[in-house]
C-alpha cells in the first residue's frame, strides 16, 4: 500500500480564510488585535503559518538520543555541615540527581569531606555557589584541590561575583589545574529575564571572557567547555520555551564567529521562579509546573524547581513536590524521551526566531 499525506483529501485552506473565519467570532473586530508586544520589535500573533515563518532553521540541530536532564535540589549550607549533608543524601534517595549548594562561609576540607560524606560525586554533578564562592575563590579552589578524586567529579561553580581582577586571576589558576578540574564549569552567565536584552547581555559577557581567554593562550576548544547558562523562568509559557530555543542558536552563532569547527550546544541549567502575583503556594505549584515544562520542552540540561512556599522556607513537603513534578515530567509525560517537541510548530519557530534576530542584533551594538 502506497503512503498517503494524510491531509491531501482536504481542501486547502489559505490565510486570508482563516483570518475571515477569526473576524467572525471577533464579531468584526480585526485579526491583529489578538497580537500583542512582547517587547519593541518581537509581535507575538496567535496565527502562524508555515510562511509566516522566514527561517530555514525549523527544528533543532541536536544530535542527542533523548531529551534527558538532571533533577536538582538546592542545598543551604551554613555552619552546619552535617544537617546540610543528611539534607543532601535525602534529596538523593528522594530521586535528585544533581546538587546546588548554597555556601554562607567558605569550608576547609575538612568542612567539605562532612558536607559530601557518603555521596559519590562520580555520578553526582554539583554546582556550587554563594559568599563562600564569591569571597575567596582562589582559596576554594585550594581546599578542593585537597579532596580525592576530584579530577573525577563533574560539576560547576560561580565565580562571577568576585572582584573583576582576581576573578581574571583565579580563572587562569583554575586552567592552570585543568587536569584536576577536566569537568567542572567554573564560569556561569545568569540570564534572568527573557528579553532579547537579557540574551544579548548573555552574549557580550560571554564575549568578554572569550577574548581574554584567547588574549592568555587558551584555546577555543578548551574555553566552550568553561561556560554554564543559569536561566530564570517565568510564566510566559510559549516565550520560555522560544527563549531557550533562540539562545542554542545566539550560542552557535557566536562559535562560527569565532571559527570553531564542530559546534556544541551549551551547558544550561534553570531555575523556576515564584509568581508575581500571588502568593498561595498552590498557585505556585501550577505555575512552576508550566514553568518546569518550558525548561524542558526548550532542551535545559538540568532544572531546580522552586518549592512552593520559596527555599528560605521550604519543607519537607514543598521540596517533594518541587521533586516530584520533575519525575512526572519524565516518567509520565515522557518529555525526557522527545528532542525539542516544540520543533516544527510555526508559532513557536516564529517567536524563536523574532527573538534570535533581535537578540543578535543588540549584541552587535554592544
Amino acid at each position: 500500500m502506497k503512503n498517503k499525506h494524510l491531509l491531501a483529501e482536504f481542501n486547502p485552506i489559505n490565510k486570508k480564510e482563516w483570518i475571515a473565519a477569526i473576524e467572525k467570532h471577533l464579531k468584526g473586530q480585526p485579526a491583529h488585535s489578538l497580537d500583542w508586544q512582547l517587547e519593541e520589535g518581537v509581535t507575538v500573533s496567535p496565527l502562524v503559518r508555515q510562511k509566516d515563518v522566514q527561517t530555514h532553521l525549523l527544528g533543532t540541530i541536536d544530535t542527542s538520543t533523548a531529551n534527558e536532564w538532571y533533577i536538582t535540589e538546592k542545598i543551604h549550607v551554613g555552619d552546619d555541615y552535617e544537617l546540610a549533608n543528611k539534607q543532601a543524601l535525602k534529596a538523593l534517595q528522594k530521586g535528585v540527581q544533581a546538587l546546588y549548594f548554597e555556601l554562607e562561609v567558605l569550608p576547609t576540607t575538612a568542612d567539605f569531606s562532612v558536607l559530601w560524606k557518603d555521596i559519590l560525586l562520580e555520578l553526582v554533578p554539583i554546582h556550587l555557589e554563594g559568599k563562600g564562592i564569591a569571597l575567596q575563590p582562589n582559596q576554594v579552589l585550594e581546599e578542593l584541590l585537597q579532596l580525592p578524586n576530584i579530577n573525577k567529579w563533574r560539576g560547576s561553580w560561580n565565580i562571577n561575583s568576585s572582584a573583576h581582577n582576581l576573578l581574571h586571576n583565579q580563572l587562569l589558576n583554575y586552567i592552570d589545574k585543568g587536569n584536576q578540574f577536566a569537568s567542572f564549569q567554573p564560569i556561569t552567565i545568569t540570564i534572568e529575564e527573557n528579553t532579547t536584552d537579557s540574551l544579548a547581555d548573555a552574549l557580550y559577557k560571554t564575549s568578554i571572557w572569550i577574548d581574554f581567554l584567547r588574549q592568555n593562550n587558551v584555546p577555543m576548544v578548551q574555553i566552550i567547555d568553561l561556560f554554564r547558562f543559569e536561566f530564570y523562568t517565568s510564566e510566559h509559557y510559549f516565550v520560555e520555551i522560544a527563549k531557550f530555543r533562540a539562545f542554542k542558536r545566539l550560542w552557535l552563532a557566536m562559535l562560527e564567529a569565532y571559527n570553531v569547527k564542530k559546534p556544541d550546544y551549551p551547558y544550561i541549567h534553570a531555575n523556576t521562579t515564584l509568581s508575581m502575583q500571588q502568593q498561595s503556594p498552590y498557585w505556585n505549584m501550577i505555575t512552576a509546573t508550566t514553568q518546569a515544562m518550558s525548561a524542558v520542552m526548550g532542551g535545559v540540561h538540568s532544572l531546580m524547581v522552586c518549592p512552593s512556599t520559596g527555599w528560605e522556607e521550604a519543607d519537607d513537603f514543598s521540596r517533594r513536590i518541587g521533586r516530584n513534578l520533575q519525575h512526572l515530567l519524565t516518567t509520565e509525560s515522557y518529555l525526557g524521551r522527545v528532542i525539542d517537541p516544540a520543533s516544527g510548530s510555526y508559532y513557536i519557530e516564529n517567536l524563536t526566531e523574532q527573538l534570535t534576530v533581535q537578540s543578535w542584533q543588540k549584541f552587535c551594538e554592544l
